[in-house]
């Protein structure tokens, strides 16, 4: 049976000694973490060209600049590899990211005057609760 942690400071004090202990434990559910959003991300992204959903590009220690292909033309569904490179290039407890820079990302996402908006980050990050944490 697991023993219950008193506090919360007792609990921070145990998180941190795992995660000294293990660094690489920490890389793999980092890395394991991106995959499952980039999945979720581009799944719940809309398509009409494709470009948006090819813009999504994963990094790692920050953000990626640019875009990628040219606006209004057709795009490729954005694969695997991407997410690949970036999890190479992590370090344990470096932050890795999943950007989107087409300029109308926001919008699409968020919604704007009568469109309700695809909440693709939203979703992602609940889906992502729900099935790691519990909801």
């Amino acid at each position: 049976m697991a023993k219950v942690v008193a506090n919360y400071a007792e609990f921070n004090a145990k998180v941190g000694a795992f995660v000294a202990a293990n660094p690489e434990r920490v890389k793999d559910i980092q890395i394991k973490l991106m995959f499952d959003a980039w999945e979720r991300l581009t799944s719940y992204t809309p398509v009409d060209t494709g470009y948006l959903r090819n813009n999504w590009q994963a990094t790692a220690g920050q953000p990626a600049k640019g875009t990628v292909g040219k606006e209004g033309a057709s795009a490729p569904v954005p694969d695997l590899s991407r997410v690949a490179n970036a999890a190479a290039q992590l370090k344990p407890y470096e932050k890795s990211w999943l950007t989107n820079n087409a300029v109308y990302a926001v919008r699409i996402n968020d919604g704007w005057a009568s469109y309700a908006g695809a909440q693709m980050l939203e979703r992602t990050v609940n889906d992502l609760l729900n099935q790691n944490f519990g909801g």
